[in-house]
């Protein structure tokens, strides 16, 4: 069998949901405007709202308002829920993408 050798870049896709961007970014700016969070995701405000109200009602984010700002605390002991990631830590992950450069 030969395989063809894909050069088309409009045919790429990305290895994390928009969770796991969100998380990430959440991770890198606690106190990141909604507007900012839906820009750097590349989605629409309304689905931030719509992807941190499971995080929040799982625990893996808590939202505290400050005055007129949100922050977010994420649980760094908070474990992924799909078996392949279900011995995995947040905080694990986290780090390991700080110490990667991201």
């Amino acid at each position: 069998m030969q395989y063809q050798e894909v050069t088309d870049h409009t045919l790429n896709w990305n290895l994390y949901s928009r969770h796991g961007h969100t998380l990430l970014h959440l991770a890198q700016n606690r106190d990141v405007r909604m507007s900012d969070l839906a820009s750097a995701v590349g989605i629409t405000d309304r689905q931030v709202r719509s992807l941190l109200k499971p995080m929040e009602a799982s625990g893996v984010v808590k939202v505290a308002r400050i005055g007129r700002n949100n922050r977010y605390e994420l649980d760094p002991e908070y474990l992924f829920s799909h078996p392949v990631e279900s011995k995995i830590h947040l905080g694990d992950w986290i780090e390991w993408h700080r110490s990667c450069g991201a």
